[in-house]
């Protein structure tokens, strides 16, 4: 026989039960409701051709066209303004047409007489974006590396990537690869050693980019002659990838490393 503290329990819990089931019945009928109406406007706003719909629509399209390859760098350019005429305060469609106009220019499908100032179109873009959004750390990196590329900026470039914030993996390698191209490896690999010990779970690239920096500093010491040196270099060229490769093995680029290490 059920005592009546037992009875109440259940009663309790089937009340509790049936109270969530109506709740959760609710909910679904609102985010069905909400879906219906988003879908109305969306349908509402497609048949008014309403601009700042379009201008989204436009900044979508840049993304995919530059998934197809060098021949459609043009395409999504010119989609990138069209949507920029509309929402020209939209710091990442600034930085993605300085991208699509640095991206022509590296494979040569500029001409001269393209209407373009080349190289300062591209920095142009940058500096709108840093503009909107000081922040937005990728378009740093990305400005301090076209700019170290125009002769009389090249000192801006190195303020430009001291500015980067060192706060993701990502930034981190962007950060310590500007220094390694430049060959202040020292530097580089004051950065990338940072990033290690600062994050729990490190990019595979970034253990990548230090065993190229003491590959680097092995090939300068067999250079000079010091060959204990480069023996300690090559080994931490070596233990590099091997360490995380043992608890990481489908870090790709590791891999090819370690065996472009092993056929040395």
């Amino acid at each position: 026989m059920n005592s009546p503290i037992g009875s109440g329990v259940n009663e309790i819990l089937s009340q509790s039960q049936e109270g969530k089931e109506n709740e959760d019945a609710l909910q679904k009928s609102k985010d069905k409701t909400k879906n219906d109406e988003d879908l109305k406007r969306l349908k509402q706003l497609w048949s008014e051709k309403n601009e700042l719909f379009e201008a989204y629509i436009e900044g979508i399209a840049v993304f995919a066209l530059a998934r197809l390859g060098p021949k459609n760098y043009k395409k999504a350019e010119e989609r990138c303004r069209k949507a920029l005429e509309v929402i020209p305060t939209n710091p990442e469609w600034h930085y993605s047409l300085g991208c699509f106009i640095g991206r022509q220019i590296r494979c040569n499908l500029v001409s001269s007489r393209g209407g373009y100032n080349h190289i300062d179109d591209e920095v142009k873009c940058y500096e709108e974006a840093l503009r909107l959004d000081p922040d937005f750390d990728l378009a740093r990196c990305t400005l301090a590396q076209t700019l170290v590329k125009i002769p009389q900026r090249k000192e801006e470039s190195f303020k430009q990537i001291e500015k980067v914030n060192e706060n993701t993996c990502a930034m981190v390698v962007k950060k310590g690869r500007f220094y390694r191209f430049k060959r202040i490896t020292n530097k580089a690999l004051e950065i990338l050693k940072k990033g290690v010990s600062g994050f729990a779970r490190p990019r595979g690239e970034l253990f990548f980019q230090i065993s190229l920096i003491y590959g680097t500093f092995a090939y300068q010491a067999g250079f000079e002659r010091k060959f204990d040196e480069k023996n300690e270099y090559l080994q931490n060229n070596w233990n590099t990838p091997t360490n995380v490769l043992s608890w990481n093995p489908t870090t790709m680029l590791l891999c090819s490393e370690k065996l472009r290490l092993l056929d040395t």
